[in-house]
């Protein structure tokens, strides 16, 4: 067996010799680039670009939703409320600082829980995706007349729902950001003391 690996071994060296020189080792080969799982259709540069932003608010959706949800898990794992209510006991000088940020805090959270589990204009789950199917289904058709109407239909469906989540996503992010702020600055008043 180990004279078998040894003989490889030297084969393979022998191989690569080449006249009088080894040869350069392979190169590296490319890194691997998984294929796309969604790649965008066939059609014009617009119906594309189109495409693309209705795949993107669905994305922008579901993005800012996983950060609310993320800012209020900070809450509850780090106690923050409970944190600023014994540093106003423990710190009665602040105390009044540390009352308006906890003020601030619950308002911006309340807030960002009622444009969280308020009725949203698209669906919070699957966002734009019928209307992307419709429109990806659409674009790979053909050119006969009902399947131009189709794809004006889809289009339609596609730019209202790209309109509608971007304008509840912008919403929900105004919410985090505010809320994000606020924890930040009660972190801050803690870390202080």
């Amino acid at each position: 067996m180990r004279h078998a690996m040894i003989a490889g071994a030297l084969l393979g060296a022998v191989a690569t010799f080449a006249g009088g020189a080894f040869a350069e080792p392979p190169a590296e080969p490319p890194p691997f680039q998984e294929p796309d799982p969604m790649p965008v259709p066939p059609g014009t540069p617009a119906d594309q670009e189109l495409w693309r932003a209705t795949r993107d608010a669905t994305h922008e959706v579901i993005a800012v939703r996983w950060q609310a949800n993320a800012l209020h898990l900070k809450m509850k794992t780090t106690d923050l409320v409970n944190r600023l209510n014994e540093e106003a006991r423990a710190n009665p000088a602040s105390a009044d600082r540390i009352a308006g940020i906890r003020k601030r805090l619950g308002a911006a959270q309340v807030e960002n829980v009622e444009i969280y589990s308020s009725r949203w204009p698209v669906d919070t789950t699957r966002v734009c995706q019928y209307p992307l199917l419709y429109l990806t289904s659409a674009m790979n058709g053909g050119n006969s007349a009902d399947e131009r109407a189709a794809l004006a239909e889809a289009r339609d469906g596609a730019k209202k729902c790209v309109d509608l989540a971007r304008m509840a996503a912008a919403r929900m992010e105004r919410s985090n950001v505010s809320l994000s702020g606020v924890i930040a600055e009660a972190e801050a008043a803690l870390k202080k003391g």
